[in-house]
């Protein structure tokens, strides 16, 4: 796990739909290095989510923000 962490460190962790194999991504609200028990909460909050509504047919705007975020971050 060391090694992961400072690979991890050093090249970045790339793009979240794996567009990119390395490099870094520019969060606006947290660091990925000193705040990672926020993405952990928030991945864990996201298989909440999912676990109880995987279509997202009760939480409509979070559907969309997904759907819209991905529609940008395909775009090169």
């Amino acid at each position: 796990f060391y090694i992961a962490d400072e690979d991890l460190k050093l090249r970045g962790p790339g793009d979240i739909f794996g567009v990119k194999q390395s490099g870094s991504m520019e969060f606006n609200l947290a660091d990925i290095y000193t705040d990672y028990f926020i993405f952990k909460e928030a991945a864990n909050d996201a298989k909440e989510i999912l676990k109880n509504d995987d279509k997202l047919s009760h939480n409509i705007a979070l559907k969309q923000k997904i759907e819209e975020f991905g529609e940008k971050s395909l775009i090169i």
